[in-house]
């Protein structure tokens, strides 16, 4: 009844598939690589992403940027950017130039007050949410302290 379809191993076709995927974002090489194998074969897909990697056209660093900036947009912590990684296929410890350069303390801050400044309930349990917040989104312990405390000294009386 359903026939499962062969994979290609049309190399032009396979490049032209990758190039494709990456018009539309960014890639890292394990997630570009596991994408075009899905539908091409295993030396098919690792010749197209070696080519798009060799012509310029993909970078695992390049990469790495995209996601601590959108870290930074989202207002996650480091914690959270690198499970993020791991989970395309990135090593984290390639974000580690990137996330140096991002000051999570503000961060942090800055998440509380778009999300808590409207009402904030600075009760002891509400200021347990906010710190269980805070470290869902990826921040350790000490960022969320700080930010914590910050966000209750900036608060009008």
């Amino acid at each position: 009844m359903f026939r499962r379809q062969e994979r290609s191993d049309d190399d032009n076709k396979a490049y032209a598939y990758a190039l494709r995927l990456l018009t539309a974002r960014e890639y890292g090489y394990d997630e570009l690589l596991r994408k075009v194998s899905q539908k091409y074969q295993i030396k098919t897909a690792e010749n197209a992403v070696m080519r798009c990697r060799e012509n310029g056209l993909q970078s695992d660093e390049r990469f790495a940027q995209l996601l601590c900036r959108h870290a930074e947009i989202k207002l996650s912590g480091p914690g959270s950017v690198k499970i993020d990684a791991m989970r395309r296929g990135l090593d984290p410890d390639e974000l580690d130039p990137y996330l140096d350069e991002i000051d999570f303390d503000a961060l942090a801050l800055a998440f509380l007050q778009k999300r808590y400044a409207s009402a904030p309930d600075l009760s002891y349990a509400g200021k347990r949410k906010m710190l269980a917040a805070l470290y869902r989104r990826g921040f350790d312990r000490d960022t969320c302290i700080e930010a914590l405390e910050q966000f209750c000294i900036s608060l009008p009386d």
